[in-house]
């Protein structure tokens, strides 16, 4: 994003009068961008998929992207530049970064989960500015097919002191971090990427151990909580990226959560549907990721706000918060990074 650009943000970010109603809920959806058009239809979305991405910028004003599959690294910073290049504001760029780069990038040496500083600075020089992780879960059921070694552990005070620790020293390098997901998904022993997990916990327990993680990362000024593909039956039977229960009351009200709320990959077979992305709108999240139909989603939701089922303002919340997190992004650091 060129130096004149960036003052133009910074001038109006801070005013929403500045932003249509159609710019505004453009920016609460991230996109799926894919290395190869085959990757995308492996996902069954349209191709050319750059060309696609570049019209939901252009057009729909898109908050930003999520760098799905395996990348080269050069590839993936040209990319990172071009999207960069055509919107009007700085765009989120997404990766899952649990390794470092070298989870989505061939050509990087892996990270130590626990070395935030490194995912940091690798994310940083890639252009990467919103880390997906570090994993918040706590490693308590061995049958689970999709947390395991993902997690820091089966304890969760040494989860939650790891969780915190790696969430600052990514923020230190102007990256935000995401703690996942919320509410927790450890104990679980089905893969929602392909159905719903169920939790059936009482509330006693899950504050006792699925919490701790999360309420340490929001104590050490996490920017972002993702919400988990998880039915928790103490609070909601819905996916708790769907709920509002979880989303505002939990999350919002009981734990004190101001950051950035964003939902795990709706193109994961527990969730995705035509209407995920509006459940999600609805249930509070602030940021929609991968939505199956992103145009579609962006006229529901302009429907639901035309109609005061949700109320502008609230909407206006959400879209202050990310123009918020956007300026972090784009504030230099003071870091000296050395190169890849």
């Amino acid at each position: 994003m060129n130096k004149v650009k960036l003052i133009v943000f910074f001038l109006c970010c801070s005013h929403l009068s500045a932003f249509s109603l159609d710019e505004k809920i453009g920016q609460l959806f991230i996109a799926p961008v894919y290395p190869k058009d085959e990757n995308a239809l492996k996902e069954k979305q349209p191709v050319p998929n750059r060309d696609y991405i570049d019209r939901l910028i252009t057009k729909y004003h898109i908050g930003g992207v999520l760098l799905k599959f395996y990348w080269d690294l050069e590839e993936e910073k040209e990319a990172i530049e071009h999207f960069q290049s055509l919107s009007k504001t700085p765009l989120f760029i997404c990766q899952d970064v649990e390794r470092g780069l070298s989870q989505r990038v061939r050509d990087i040496g892996p990270a130590a989960k626990t070395d935030g500083y490194e995912i940091g600075r690798q994310c940083r020089l890639a252009g990467v500015n919103f880390a997906l992780a570090p994993v918040a879960d706590v490693d308590s059921n061995p049958e689970n097919p999709v947390i395991g070694k993902r997690s820091f552990g089966s304890d969760a005070d040494e989860v939650a002191t790891v969780v915190s620790r790696v969430v600052c020293e990514i923020q230190s390098c102007g990256v935000i971090a995401t703690a996942k997901h919320f509410p927790g998904h450890g104990d679980t022993s089905e893969d929602s990427h392909a159905v719903l997990p169920i939790l059936k916990h009482n509330r006693e327990r899950i504050n006792s151990v699925e919490l701790k993680p999360f309420k340490a990362a929001i104590e050490g000024g996490v920017m972002a909580v993702m919400t988990g593909h998880l039915a928790v039956l103490a609070f909601d039977d819905k996916p708790a990226s769907l709920s509002r229960h979880v989303v505002e009351e939990l999350l919002r009200k009981d734990l004190g959560f101001e950051g950035l709320v964003i939902t795990d990959d709706l193109l994961m077979g527990a969730v995705r549907s035509d209407e995920a992305a509006l459940e999600a709108f609805k249930a509070g999240n602030d940021l929609i990721l991968s939505a199956p139909d992103i145009p579609r989603a962006i006229e529901q939701i302009k429907a639901v706000i035309l109609s005061g089922e949700i109320a502008e303002e609230e909407l206006d919340e959400r879209v202050e918060r990310i123009q918020k997190a956007k300026r972090f992004c784009n504030k230099k650091t003071g870091l000296q990074l050395p190169r890849f």
